[in-house]
């Protein structure tokens, strides 16, 4: 078993483990979905923090936890661009840029939902605008996993290999996820409705569509190991 197949594996795993912590703390523990309504007023957010705090403090905690195995799984969709551009081109360092930024989107959202959990003596007011900041970061920072997307719609057009590490319908469909992604950026505009951040267009496409995409590319690159633990 040769090292390259471990890592590659090893990122196939983390990709797996990302989705699989996320919801485990973000749904199963914290209680996240369905979201919180943002039209909800600050007492009715305030009690739910209340009512739930050691709940959203265990989940959070996982959730940021779960951001360290995003940038393994991104490390390893970098080294198969690598392949595909020859080098550790723009391609892979723009990958890695953006798994850093995925990293730091789930790291921070939970984090401020940390906070505001923490002194419940707070006003209804401070513990709503946490909670506003967390959820509009969250579900409206997206355009920092774009170059997670963007990458690999990239690399299945320029991939001329008999074998492509990302087939090309691999890029159109990660093409589609990138159109999905795009009106969550009007969660800003919105306090209710599908474009809110708990809205049809606002929240469930987006995070639908994203899980299943990791999950596609996480197949990818295990196929792409053991590939090369066969020519090894």
């Amino acid at each position: 078993m040769n090292l390259n197949y471990k890592m590659q594996l090893f990122g196939f795993w983390s990709g797996i483990l990302y989705v699989f912590l996320l919801g485990l703390g973000f749904q199963l523990v914290a209680g996240y979905l369905p979201p919180h309504e943002p039209a909800s007023g600050a007492a009715e957010i305030s009690s739910i923090y209340q009512s739930d705090a050691l709940r959203i403090r265990t989940g959070m905690i996982i959730c940021m936890f779960s951001a360290v195995f995003f940038m393994p799984f991104s490390i390893a969709v970098a080294l198969e661009l690598e392949q595909i551009e020859g080098r550790f081109g723009m391609l892979a360092i723009w990958q890695v840029l953006g798994g850093v930024g995925t990293a730091i989107l789930t790291f921070y959202p939970a984090m401020w939902w940390l906070i505001a959990s923490y002194r419940l003596n707070r006003s209804p007011e401070l513990i709503q605008l946490l909670n506003d900041i967390g959820w509009l970061q969250f579900v409206g920072g997206l355009s920092l996993f774009m170059p997670c997307v963007v990458t690999v719609v990239l690399g299945s057009f320029l991939d001329e290999r008999d074998v492509p590490s990302f087939p090309r319908w691999s890029g159109y469909l990660s093409l589609w996820l990138a159109i999905f992604v795009l009106p969550g950026q009007l969660i800003f505009f919105y306090h209710a409705g599908p474009f809110a951040w708990d809205g049809l267009f606002g929240f469930w496409l987006p995070v639908i569509a994203l899980v299943l995409w990791l999950i596609m590319i996480a197949v990818l690159i295990r196929k792409s190991a053991l590939r090369a633990k066969e020519l090894a």
